[in-house]
Parts: C-alpha cells; sequence; structure tokens
C-alpha cells in the first residue's frame, strides 16, 4: 500500500479544492458568455428565418428591453399592434426601435402602426413611446386610465371619454411628454391619431384574430398596476394573454367576471360561463411578481408558454414562488433575460411554435449548484484523507512510540 505523508496529502488536498473553484468559475464565465452569444445572434439581431413563417397567420414578437415589457403582434391581415414601448433608458429604447426597424418595418416598409397599447403609464412599460409617437404613423392609441394634471385641470379626460367616475392622477415628466406628443400625433392620412380607453367587453377582429379586452373594469383602484389592461388574442382556437402589471385583486375581478353567469349560461363577455378559459400563451404579469399570477389564476387559464418580460433587476423578479407555481401547471417558461427576442407564431390552421430554446427554472441558481459541487468535493476529499491513513498504526501505537 502506497503511504501518503500527512503534510504532503494536505497540499494535494488543498490544489484539488482549488482547481476545483478555479473549474467552477470559468465554467459560470463560460456559460455567460456562451448565453450572451446565444441570444443576441438567435433572438436579437437576425431576422427569423423565411421557414418558420406560416402563410396568413398570428405574429407576436417579445421584444428584449430589459426590465420593461415591449410586443408586437402582426395580425392575419399584416395590421401591426404595440403593445407597451419598455423603458425610458437609452439602451431599451435602441433595443425597441432596432428591433421594429429590422423586424417589423425593414427598408421601405411604411411605418404603420394600427393599434399601439400602453397597458399602463408606468415608466417600463410608454418608456419609449414618445419615441414611437415621434417616427411612426399610429392610427389609434389605446391609452393608460390615468391622467396628467394638466389634463384633470381642463377637463380632458371628462369630456373626450365620458369619464363620470373619478380618475387617477399620475404627473410624471415621461407621462406628460406622452400625452402631449400624443395630442400632435398623425395617421398616415395626415388625420389626427384615435385616441380611446381600454373598456370590458370592448372587441375588435382583424384576419380572423378577435382581442378581447376583460380589464380594467367599472371601478377605479388606488394603484397605475391595478388599472393595468388585460386582453386576449384568439386565434385558430389558441388565445394569447396580455396583462401588463395587473394585481391579484385584478385576476380575481376578472375570474369572477368570466365564470359568472349574467344570464342564458353565458358570462358579460358572451361567452358560455360555465367553459373552461384555457390560455396557450400567457404573458406573465409584472415580470414574474408575487403581485400578481396566483394559484386561482394559473388554475383557471392553465397556459402551455408562460413568457417573462424581464431584465436584470434588483426586485427579484421573477420570483422563484411564481416560477414553481409555472413549472407545476406544466407551463413551458421563457424569459427575454434568458433568451432575448422571443417570437410566437400560429398558423392558419392552429399550429404554434415558440422560437426559442425552451429555460429551466431560473429560481435554480448557478451559484448553488457550484455550492453543492464545492461541497462535495471537499467531503470527498476530506474523506480521502482518512482512508489513507495506515491502518497498521493504531493511534494507540503511535502514542507510545511518541512517548518513548
Amino acid at each position: 500500500m502506497v503511504k501518503f505523508k500527512r503534510k504532503k496529502f494536505f497540499w494535494i488536498r488543498l490544489s484539488a479544492f482549488t482547481l476545483i473553484a478555479v473549474a467552477c468559475g470559468i465554467g459560470f464565465i463560460w456559460n455567460q458568455a456562451i448565453t450572451e452569444h446565444a441570444n443576441r445572434n438567435i433572438f436579437g439581431n437576425e431576422r427569423p428565418h423565411g421557414d418558420l413563417a406560416f402563410a396568413s397567420g398570428l405574429d407576436i414578437h417579445f421584444i428584449d428591453v430589459g426590465q420593461g415589457d415591449a410586443a408586437v403582434i402582426r395580425f392575419p391581415d399584416e395590421r401591426i399592434m404595440i403593445v407597451d414601448a419598455g423603458t425610458n433608458t437609452r439602451e431599451s429604447r435602441d433595443a425597441f426601435s432596432h428591433y421594429l426597424r429590422t423586424h417589423i418595418f425593414p427598408g421601405n416598409t411604411p411605418r404603420v402602426v394600427h393599434y399601439f397599447v400602453a397597458t399602463h403609464s408606468h415608466a417600463d412599460h410608454i418608456g419609449a413611446a414618445y419615441y414611437l409617437l415621434q417616427n411612426y404613423y399610429v392610427e389609434h392609441v389605446i391609452r393608460p386610465l390615468a391622467f396628467t394634471q394638466n389634463e384633470i385641470n381642463t377637463g380632458v379626460p371628462l369630456s373626450q371619454f365620458a369619464i363620470t367616475t373619478p380618475v387617477m392622477l399620475h404627473n410624471t415628466v415621461l407621462m406628460q411628454n406622452f400625452v402631449r406628443r400624443l395630442g400632435e400625433s398623425t395617421c398616415i392620412s395626415g388625420n389626427p391619431t384615435l385616441v380611446s380607453l381600454p373598456y370590458r367587453g370592448r372587441t375588435m377582429t382583424y384576419g380572423g384574430a378577435e382581442v378581447l379586452f376583460l380589464s380594467p373594469y367599472g371601478h377605479y383602484f388606488n394603484a397605475l398596476n391595478r388599472l393595468s389592461t388585460i386582453f386576449t388574442i384568439t386565434f385558430q382556437g389558441r388565445r394569447i394573454m396580455f396583462t401588463g402589471d395587473s394585481y391579484v385583486a385584478c385576476e380575481m375581478d376578472m375570474l369572477t367576471a368570466i365564470t359568472t353567469d349574467v344570464g342564458g349560461g353565458l358570462n358579460v363577455f358572451g361567452m358560455p360561463s360555465n367553459h373552461p378559459f384555457r390560455v396557450c400563451v400567457l404573458d406573465v404579469s409584472h415580470h414574474g411578481s408575487t403581485t400578481s399570477t396566483s394559484q386561482a389564476f394559473i388554475n383557471m387559464i392553465q397556459p402551455s408558454y408562460a413568457i417573462i418580460q424581464v431584465g436584470q433587476n434588483n426586485f427579484g423578479h421573477p420570483h422563484s414562488a411564481i416560477i414553481r407555481r409555472l413549472e407545476n401547471a406544466d407551463a413551458t417558461i421563457l424569459t427575454t433575460r434568458m433568451m432575448g427576442d422571443i417570437l410566437v407564431r400560429v398558423s392558419a390552421i392552429g399550429e404554434i411554435e415558440v422560437n426559442g430554446v425552451i429555460t429551466p427554472g431560473e429560481w435554480f441558481s448557478y451559484w448553488m449548484l457550484v455550492g453543492m459541487v464545492l461541497l462535495f468535493a471537499f467531503a470527498t476529499l476530506l474523506a480521502m484523507d482518512f482512508i489513507t491513513k495506515n491502518p497498521n498504526k493504531p493511534a494507540k501505537q503511535k502514542r507510545a512510540r511518541k512517548a518513548s
């Protein structure tokens, strides 16, 4: 048997432990580099491949704008709807504008946006709305249910939209600029951009795809997130839901409206009140925060895909509880932080394709894995230390020899 000297083996063990730690660190850096490269080359800078296109289908582009929301919907009849416009940082605005120029309006394509839906007026949702209104022909804007002080003073919300309930004030500089630019915006015909408010039960149909607005509703909450516009797009039996930053209270109110019979077995939307309201693709609310995506909501809609628009942040988004809740519902989870831009396509016969790789739950941290590897390595080396002791020299004999 080969005999190891204790001191010599200590340095062997320390060197092995150090090499494992260095390997884990290099692995982390390499993993981040590969992920970033894949995200940018597959989802960020290239136009989608032609063989992914569906004739007369529905395209939904979720744009990676960092810690904010921005999506583009191309209807089967080629109409364009943009939902939110990212944050007001330069990086977010550049990502938003670049994607529009290269993927939605390449070359000399007329820059006509048929609908812009601002789900609510926080900066991470209307950040680049001013840019959009300034550089594109926007035919119709569905604006947030919140108003600047000047609008309230002049009575614009009450007169233009016939609002009779108290309005909510949001008087930030960004909101003021958005409202001001909205008043100057024009359609391609030269007429002023049409402006309207979201209301429950409103429907629109383009190329066989139906848009249904589910919230906000009759009364006003005391928080901008709770005023978020929630709507669905249904095409060939596939339902896609956008939720803005809506809260659990909004979800519960919406579920009540969907399941309540108002007469003849129908709910307020004219759909059977006892039928399941399944959602194929869910745009997860509030970047995966625990303020929304309740268990009751997930049980009701049973999403097949869950898209989380999120970037680097200090809020803990997406929260581990939401990730586990979606995983337990067997939803495929994709995040813009991990994947970059995400493209969802529904064909004319109802086939669905998500242009991306399924991501594991983000709640499982890389550093948790590193810690487990290091702990296992240390325990293994420590065990080797005891195993390599010479069994022919008991402790008592060693002490007796030292005494002599």
